[in-house]
Order: structure tokens, then sequence, then C-alpha cells
């Protein structure tokens, strides 16, 4: 880790925060609740296949929510790193400033130009061509809508908690109705039928 490393989770936490209090709800209530719920699972560090309990989640939202008001007019801050403040949205310098410090840093505009920021652990680092491919551990920092994988330009970034969180949530959805199509085909195809764990980290 790096010195300052607390001041930095909580810059991009932070930017998380406003950009959720301002486009968190752009959203159906059914998909809603279902990100907030996962969100309060990675929040709380629940593992899946353990069903938060719904009237700490309801308490939690309407704490959220009611955070969310007082700083949805609010500006993102900057991203510090030894010593250097950057644009949230530079995520390309303060991946420069970041090299060698085990940490990777992503921001930019998702589906409906919502911003997402994210702090999380660099797992493996790989150049493929004019590629180069990082792929995120743990995280430190996220909003509501966890995106699996994110361009930049020739960078691209797997996130493999938010791959994991997706992918569970197609799983447990699939278990409800157990339609047929290609999902079936890979869920029974690794035995998810008679084993119901989640999926794996690695």
């Amino acid at each position: 880790m790096i010195a300052g490393m607390a001041a930095l989770v909580h810059a991009v936490q932070t930017n998380c925060d406003i950009a959720d209090a301002r486009h968190a709800r752009d959203v159906s209530l059914c998909t809603y609740l279902l990100g907030m719920r996962e969100y309060y699972r990675w929040e709380h560090d629940l593992p899946y296949g353990v069903s938060p309990p719904r009237s700490e989640v309801g308490r939690w939202i309407a704490e959220r929510e009611a955070r969310w008001e007082q700083i949805a007019d609010e500006e993102f801050v900057a991203v510090p790193v030894a010593g250097h403040e950057f644009d949230p949205f530079a995520a390309q310098q303060v991946n420069a400033a970041l090299a060698g410090s085990g940490l990777v840093y992503g921001a930019g505009l998702g589906r409906f130009r919502k911003p997402h920021f994210f702090l999380g652990q660099l797992a493996r680092e790989e150049q493929r061509g004019e590629a180069r491919l990082l792929v995120c551990g743990c995280e430190y920092a996220r909003d509501v809508s966890a995106i699996p994988a994110a361009s930049q330009g020739a960078t691209l970034i797997v996130r493999r908690e938010a791959l994991r969180q997706w992918l569970w949530e197609k799983a447990e959805g699939w278990n409800v109705k157990q339609q047929d199509g290609a999902l079936k085909s890979a869920l029974l195809a690794h035995g998810f039928d008679v084993d119901h764990r989640p999926p794996s980290s690695t």
C-alpha cells in the first residue's frame, strides 16, 4: 500500500457516493433494490449465499438515501496520490502515479452517462500487443452499480469482485425460474443444480 491510503480511499468513495446520489435511482425499483442489497453485502463483507437481513438493509438504505440528499449537489473531489491531486476522471494519470503501489483506479462514464469510480488491489497486469490488461482484486471503494469490466483507450480493467457479483445475480435469478437456454447449459455444466456455492474468486 501507499502513504496516504486512507485519504485516497476516502476521496474515491466520496466521489462514488456523489455519483450514486445523482444517479443510483435512475433505474427501475426492482433493479435499484437488488443493487442496493448487493451493495450492502459488499460494504458489510457478507458471503454470497447468505441473504442480508431485510430489516437492516431497509434501515441502511434509508440512511444512505438521507446522506445522498445532502451531497447530491456537491462537486467531485480531487484524487490525492503521492502529494499530487488529480482530476477524478484522469484515470490514466492516477494509475501512472499509483505504479508500483499494488493499486488500480478506475473512472469514467457508464450507461446513461452515469459516472463510475473505484479503487482496488491490482491482482495482475498483462500486456497483449498494444492492449494492457489490469485485473482488480479486493476493492476498497466503489459505487452501487459495479461494472465487471471497462475499457479506457488501450487499457482494459477487469474487476473480479464485480464479476463475481454479476455471475451470482445471474445464477440466483436462473435458480428461481430455471429457464432453458445458454445460461442453463453453463450452470448445469458446472453442477449448479447440485451445488449452489457462489462463484470462485480465482
